[in-house]
């Protein structure tokens, strides 16, 4: 998967309460909070019982990168990964993540289902029609999620979400999108299906002239968010994410459950360094608090993509001892292992 950068996507970046400086959810509405706290410094209490899932993109590594699901596992702070599935691995995947105390997001070849012919490039919105094949490629699909894992387990059993990718904003028609997680959802009831928009489906940002998502568009799904990662540690501020995550609910009209995206990697980390990451968590977080709507932070992204990606250098540069910004990271580390404890262990 490639999220483009500079069109800034966003799985959620929604609304939360630092307990000191906010005020608590009454319903869906949207309500003031203050994500200024400082840190290194105490991390406000997850006071959302539905906030329970954190983890990142790219548990699988990125364009021939290591895959980093024992990296994350000694995080001890994720209890979901996100992996791009393949015949040739995609049992391997969600079993490494079984291994290291995850459940799979699995994003779904998207091509399996929708028909690219007329358009594979961004922005070419309603261009791709449902793929001549799509049942047939879903039951093959479903056999392969049905086979034994290395414990004896089925796959299915450790998927948490099926997943897609900026369907709108890649050319996905309406009826088509709807069809095919229709399908799924019926197939699959206890599954989640989740999807990462970009900006510009709520109308957050206007790059390309692309229109607003149709209002149906996400019916089927059961999870949502978007992502917008900006540059600079000063990129966001807490009335600006209140404002954008009134867009997101506008198109999340049927209680489907949000999820952010925070920023996760830093294209300039010579100029940035690991401020802009550390804020943004804290913002995220702050506002996932707060809302109970919120069901997980799901972070872009653990692997770095310099030269087959567009996004720059993602966490593992930051984390690994032989990374390259390894001596920038110690709070950045600190915080997402503090802050994705708060969640997963949230109920426990």
């Amino acid at each position: 998967m490639k999220k483009v950068f500079m069109l800034l996507l966003a799985v959620v970046l929604s609304f939360s309460l630092f307990a000191c400086g906010g005020k608590k959810d009454t319903g869906d509405k949207l309500v003031e909070y203050d994500s200024s706290w400082p840190y290194p410094g105490p991390i406000p209490a997850n006071t959302n019982p539905n906030l329970k899932y954190f983890g990142y993109y790219h548990t699988d590594g990125f364009g021939g990168s290591p895959q980093y699901f024992s990296d994350i596992g000694a995080l001890g702070n994720s209890n979901v990964g996100w992996i791009t599935w393949s015949d040739s691995s995609g049992k391997s995947e969600v079993y490494k993540c079984k291994q290291n105390g995850m459940q799979a997001i699995v994003m779904l070849p998207g091509t399996q289902f929708f028909d690219n012919s007329n358009s594979s490039a961004a922005g070419h919105v309603q261009s791709q029609p449902l793929a001549a094949g799509y049942q047939s490629n879903w039951a093959y699909l479903k056999n392969e999620f049905n086979q034994t894992m290395g414990d004896g387990t089925k796959i299915l059993d450790n998927i948490f979400a099926f997943y897609f990718d900026e369907p709108y904003w890649w050319g996905v028609q309406t009826d088509a999108f709807r069809t095919v997680t229709k399908m799924i959802t019926d197939d699959y009831p206890t599954k989640h299906m989740m999807v990462c928009m970009t900006s510009m489906d709520i109308g957050a940002s206007t790059y390309g002239n692309i229109p607003l998502v149709p209002d149906n568009y996400y019916e089927y799904c059961t999870d949502l968010g978007y992502d917008n990662y900006g540059v600079g540690p000063n990129f966001w501020n807490d009335t600006q994410r209140i404002q954008w995550l009134g867009l997101l609910k506008a198109k999340a009209n049927n209680n489907q459950m949000l999820w952010e995206v925070p920023k996760a990697m830093e294209a300039t980390p010579y100029t940035f360094h690991a401020d802009g990451m550390i804020e943004a968590l804290k913002g995220a977080y702050t506002e996932a608090i707060t809302d109970k709507r919120f069901a997980g932070i799901l972070c872009f992204s653990y692997a770095t993509g310099i030269n087959t990606g567009d996004w720059g250098y993602g966490l593992e540069s930051f984390f690994r001892p032989d990374g390259d910004f390894y001596y920038m990271g110690a709070d950045l580390m600190s915080l997402h292992i503090g802050i994705g404890q708060l969640i997963i262990n949230n109920g426990k």
